[in-house]
């Protein structure tokens, strides 16, 4: 098998686990159709690369061989997603397979120098902490995105704000993305919400406005330049009302926070979303037995008429398998669902309406945008680019012992450092303990007997000179670290698995 074709089969694993941590080996085999000595040799080098970690599946009482389980990695890569809102923002450290390590989470007050220096702050206090274990970032912002900028985000009062100051373009192989809120929450649902395992979605998100994506076959239609699923641009409004992006009819200037407060006789809010919140708890009291009707509750109906009227449009137009409505929508169906759907089959074609697509409240609500630009910042690194930039990034290396190697078997390991100086470390195969001595750390088997991992040499300086290598020297395997062109014990070097 050639290197390519092996770093494509260690991607589809990674991916595959990412998907469905725990999977079991052989259940990730006849998924992606690999034999099982390819599937054994591919979890061995991700294994060895820090990036899966095998785990004895539950017996079943099955019969046949036991196999394992795929899980991350607790050395794995890491990503960052940042999500800026209309009132707080979210960071979150999260490893493969989408589980969060850490989450934070501040108000803010809209200014976007305030903000993007306590997030830069926050990211670089991240970047200690994990260093190159940190692959990817992503950020998530409420308004149009063009090349890693903020162009316009209404409700922020924000425009033209370069957001790659948030990662220094000098991070080498780690990806820097930015997407709109909406898009990255439509992600979150395609990939692990309520619309997980549909062939084509379209996904509503209310916020400040309206936006949203059409996904099919798990990948995002982003349109010429990027700007696609600017659904509450869409002209389903009254074309009198000017919208703030210059255009007339806009949908967004039917449902959004200024466009209730008219409804209800009342100023344009300062903040849309904190206002449409108020708007709808208070229509949501009036649903209880017993309590007057409020002018909350028509207005919330209205918009609910409006969204469900916009729906049938896309289903009609975009023929998406599953429509989805996200952020305050979820809010919207559970009030006023039953003016939302009556309207949403209303404007369906003729022929849709005895199956018509599945109109579902999103799993996620206020927190798919973060969980999304998660998703978006594993797609950018589950790659062979990003297989090899992690390769390259680590400088500790497991090894795979040629024959010999046995549970108590006797392992000496030798570093050369920059002046050639040796140092030795020993222990004994399958040792439970790391052995740390002589400026080297050596850790014991880890999994199987015929597995170890040498770690890194000190001081620092020895990284940039040093190689690993492993040889058999009699009974005896010897391993450790040296110049490739010299100093290596046993008749030749080991091939890193990475």
């Amino acid at each position: 098998m050639t290197d390519r074709r092996r770093a494509s089969a260690a991607v589809a694993v990674l991916r595959v686990v990412h998907r469905q941590p725990g999977i079991e080996r052989a259940a990730a085999a006849r998924r992606l159709a690999m034999t099982s000595g390819l599937i054994t040799e591919t979890v061995a080098r991700l294994t060895c690369l820090d990036l899966l970690s095998e785990h004895p599946a539950p017996r079943t009482g099955a019969r046949g061989r036991p196999t394992t389980t795929l899980d991350p990695h607790p050395r794995g890569p890491l990503t960052v997603a940042v999500a800026i809102g209309h009132e707080t923002w979210q960071v979150a450290v999260a490893q493969l397979g989408g589980m969060e390590l850490g989450r934070s989470e501040s108000p803010h007050g809209r200014d976007p120098d305030e903000v993007l220096g306590v997030l830069a702050a926050h990211l670089r206090s991240l970047r200690k902490r994990h260093g190159t274990r940190i692959r990817s970032v992503a950020v998530s912002v409420p308004g149009t995105v063009a090349d890693n900028r903020l162009a316009q985000a209404a409700n922020l009062g924000w425009n033209d704000v370069d957001l790659s100051v948030l990662w220094p373009r000098d991070r080498g192989a780690r990806p820097f993305l930015v997407g709109n809120d909406a898009t990255f929450s439509a992600v979150a649902e395609a990939r692990r919400g309520s619309a997980a395992g549909a062939a084509s979605t379209a996904h509503l998100f209310m916020g400040a406005g309206l936006g949203g994506a059409f996904i099919e076959d798990g990948r995002l239609v982003l349109g010429a330049t990027g700007t696609a699923g600017e659904f509450g641009h869409m002209p389903f409004g009254d074309p009198a009302q000017p919208c703030r992006c210059g255009a007339r009819g806009c949908w967004n200037t039917a449902v959004e926070g200024a466009a209730i407060a008219r409804l209800l006789g009342q100023p344009p809010p300062g903040d849309e979303v904190s206002y449409s919140r108020q708007v709808f708890a208070a229509a949501q009291a009036s649903l209880a037995p017993g309590a007057p009707p409020r002018a909350e509750r028509d207005a919330v109906q209205a918009v609910a008429r409006s969204i469900g009227t916009g729906a049938a449009g896309l289903a009609n137009a975009l023929d998406p398998g599953i429509i989805t409505l996200g952020g305050l929508g979820r809010d919207l169906l559970e009030i006023a669902g039953d003016q939302l759907y009556p309207a949403y089959l209303a404007g369906l074609m003729q022929f849709r309406r005895p199956a018509p697509p599945p109109l579902l409240p999103a799993r996620f609500g206020d927190e798919g945008p973060l969980v999304g630009a998660t998703e978006e910042a594993f797609s950018a690194i589950l790659t062979d680019e990003g297989l090899r930039a992690w390769s390259a990034a680590r400088r500790r290396f497991l090894c795979r012992l040629v024959a010999g190697a046995r549970a108590g078997a006797d392992v000496h390991a030798l570093a050369l450092g920059p002046e050639q100086d040796q140092q030795f470390g020993r222990f004994q195969a399958g040792a439970a303990e790391p052995v740390r001595g002589a400026g080297v750390e050596l850790g014991g088997f880890a999994g199987r007997h015929d597995e170890v991992e040498v770690g890194e040499p000190k001081p620092d300086a020895a990284r940039q000179h040093v190689h690993p290598f492993v040889a058999l020297v009699g009974a005896q395997i010897h391993f450790g670290f040296g110049r490739r062109e010299e100093h290596l014990v046993g008749p030749q070097p080991a091939r890193p698995l990475g």
